[in-house]
Parts: structure tokens; sequence; C-alpha cells
């Protein structure tokens, strides 16, 4: 069966670049690429995973300034500077 299709410019011209070094027609990669697409989507749908969170419930979330600040003082903690 004959069907019109109208992927962009760039995708046709990847698709049909490996077509060429598949030995292949773009014919052939579209059903391969249209194939294994609606063969991966069919299968069960992974089951839901859990989101782990630590903290109490309700703590606060620290502002940007904070997490800056707290950067700097590991990165300065780090440099093992001698006071004078």
């Amino acid at each position: 069966m004959r069907t019109t299709v109208a992927p962009p410019d760039s995708l046709l011209r990847l698709a049909r670049r490996r077509a060429g070094t598949a030995g292949s027609t773009l014919s052939g990669i579209v059903t391969e690429a249209l194939r294994a697409f609606l063969t991966s989507s069919a299968r069960e749908p992974e089951e839901p995973y859990e989101v782990l969170t630590f903290g109490a419930r309700g703590a606060k979330f620290p502002t940007e300034s904070e997490i800056r600040g707290a950067l700097d003082a590991e990165e300065l903690g780090s440099l093992n500077l001698r006071k004078r």
C-alpha cells in the first residue's frame, strides 16, 4: 500500500544516508523504524517508581543565596588557607 508522509528535510536526509550505508532502501529504513517504534510502545509500561525524599515533612528548602553561601564556605574550607 502506498502512503505519503512528510518528514522534515533533515530527518529525510538522515534516513536516506542510513539507507545507503546499510545497503537498504528508504522504504526499508522507514518500515524498520516504524516496526521498532510500534513494537517498543506496545510493551507493558514499567511500574511507577517511588520518589525517595529526605528530611522532615514540611521542611524549608534552602534559598539560592543559602546554597551559594554553603558552596563558597565549602570551597574556601578546601583551600586550607593559613590564618595570619
